[in-house]
């Protein structure tokens, strides 16, 4: 029934989605804004295979992968191959097939090591999906500070994951706290991250807070759970913290905002582009501990709390952006 319907609305668009980053039993809620966006597809009435499998800095682990990207190019008729991440689209490189990649931050600004700093391996990452942009028919970069990054200068635009502005959206702060037990006095810094991450930097995030507590005590909260459960967090916050060494266009954000609530930030990814100008809201210009407990401080005792931040993310719905992403697909189709 699924494929006569789709029949029925006219040629069908299979799309093979190769990446390196997809839920499993060890992460089951990896990539929330990948999975999503796979789904949103299919509603749009696309045929979309993922064929996932895990890089980890092992050659081996490339040719298993280009060995089964072969395979399926094989046996289905795809009209164009996805890649998620440069290094995504390494088993495809020579396939004929119209090839797209999504650049989203660490392939194109490189790898951190657990002291934050840049690694060779990140270099040599840096390097493939400079090449990787070259071969790809079309580049989507998810902000605009990636542009400079890649030598193509045809076929690229910058696309940034949409929201889901159903589940995110304002709530009451009270009882928020109350289903994750926090005082409800208390003054609440939601961490922007992984803390396992070093690109994440959670160690600029505790000594800030240290700092704070000098003059205004505080609670970090960190969330690791669910992203169906990140709207109770948001509500409960006063603030989200990003201290992160780099980001593409980081959704949580995005998220943030659309739950109306003030960010403080490095100047990472499209941040800037974001939150500048917001009430409330404000970025470190540094990686100084001392600077982001001032920005913090600035926030939290913010005179006017009444924030309005949603009307500022509409335009990355996601409803919205899946038709471009769709029309995407669909100029590369019909100039291959």
């Amino acid at each position: 029934m699924y494929r006569q319907k789709q029949m029925a609305l006219g040629k069908i668009i299979r799309v093979l989605m190769v990446t390196t980053e997809w839920p499993s039993d060890n992460i089951p809620s990896a990539v929330p804004f990948l999975v999503r966006d796979v789904d949103l597809l299919r509603k749009h009435n696309l045929i979309v295979d993922v064929l996932h499998f895990t890089g980890g800095k092992n050659p081996y682990n490339y040719l298993r992968a280009t060995l089964q990207v072969m395979k399926k190019l094989r046996l289905v008729k795809y009209n164009v191959v996805h890649a998620q991440w440069g290094q995504s689209a390494i088993p495809v490189f020579f396939s004929s097939l119209p090839l797209i990649t999504t650049f989203r931050g660490s392939d194109l600004f490189g790898i951190t090591n657990k002291n934050g700093n840049y690694t060779l391996m990140g270099a040599l990452l840096k390097l493939v999906s400079k090449v990787v942009a070259i071969r790809s028919d079309y580049v989507i970069l998810v902000s605009n500070r990636m542009l400079p990054l890649v030598s193509k200068k045809r076929n690229v635009t910058v696309l940034p994951s949409g929201i889901n502005l159903n589940l995110f959206s304002p709530g009451s702060k009270d009882e928020a706290r109350k289903k994750l037990q926090i005082d409800p006095i208390k003054k609440v810094i939601l961490f922007g991250g992984d803390i396992n991450r070093p690109d994440k930097r959670y160690h600029l995030a505790r000594k800030a807070k240290e700092i704070l507590d000098l003059d205004l005590p505080v609670e970090l909260l960190t969330a690791k759970v669910d992203h169906s459960e990140m709207p109770i967090f948001y509500r409960a916050a006063d603030v989200l913290l990003m201290t992160s060494k780099h980001e593409g266009s980081p959704n949580m954000v995005k998220e943030a905002l659309a739950c109306n609530l003030p960010v403080v930030s490095v100047d990472v990814g499209d941040v800037k582009e974001r939150i500048n100008g917001l009430p409330g809201c404000f970025i470190c210009e540094s990686d100084n501990p001392e600077e982001i407990a001032r920005a913090l401080k600035s926030s939290l005792t913010y005179d006017n709390r009444d924030f309005n931040f949603r009307n500022t993310v509409l335009e990355l719905n996601e409803d919205i952006l899946i038709i471009k992403q769709v029309d995407i697909y669909k100029q590369v189709i019909d100039q291959s």
